[in-house]
């Protein structure tokens, strides 16, 4: 993707966010906050010489929404430490995790965009949907799976807040209309698709055609 190219090459993402910082008794506090690369550093204050810490997102696993009253809250998780922080409006939120994101799979995947691929050839993906707060949402969720084309089965773990699809679809197409809906997406696995759709001989109370998927 663009982003992904230009942020390989040295551009960068800053800005004050709110990071919740103490173990006795947390606390929000304002925080100067510098991405480039596979690093985000954080400073005092702006023209602080030094970073007070620095997350290395070679080691992240996620970054997403966290619930608060006002919606702008995220958090970046890496092997075995998380940290939230807080932007001043949605629309900032939504820049620093689609930022962070990228700068993540600049060192997993280098210039290959993960969502590359499908439009014709068998898939099964399981994806992780973050910001569905609602029974509303999970229908916004259904109703973009339905509206594209390829689909041959489908199912929403709203608890773990997971997608699993199967069937020939695009997979960027299918990422860019979620995310257009709000939601932000993330890929867990793609499983290789050689495998072979068997039928089952029917039960007595069975329904007459069953299928299983051999992996």
């Amino acid at each position: 993707s663009p982003l992904l190219l230009s942020m390989s090459k040295g551009e960068f993402q800053q800005g004050y966010l709110k990071r919740k910082e103490g173990f006795i008794i947390p606390s929000w506090v304002n925080r100067w906050c510098f991405l480039q690369g596979h690093q985000l550093k954080v400073f005092k204050e702006e023209f602080s010489d030094e970073p007070i810490s620095i997350i290395s997102l070679r080691e992240t696993s996620r970054v997403s929404p966290v619930d608060s009253a006002d919606g702008t809250r995220f958090m970046v998780e890496t092997m075995g430490k998380s940290t939230t922080f807080q932007a001043d409006s949605i629309q900032s939120m939504s820049q620093w995790i689609n930022r962070l994101v990228q700068a993540s799979l600049i060192q997993t995947v280098g210039a290959t965009d993960l969502w590359s691929g499908g439009g014709g050839k068998e898939l099964v993906l399981v994806l992780s949907v973050k910001g569905m707060l609602s029974s509303r949402h999970y229908d916004m969720v259904k109703a973009c799976v339905k509206d594209l084309g390829g689909i041959k089965e489908s199912e929403l773990d709203e608890e773990e807040e997971l997608l699993h699809l199967h069937g020939t679809f695009d997979k960027l197409i299918l990422k860019n209309t979620l995310e257009r809906a709000g939601f932000f997406v993330y890929l867990e696995r793609e499983i290789p698709c050689k495998f072979q759709l068997t039928p089952v001989e029917p039960s007595a109370v069975g329904p007459a055609k069953q299928m299983t998927v051999k992996l």
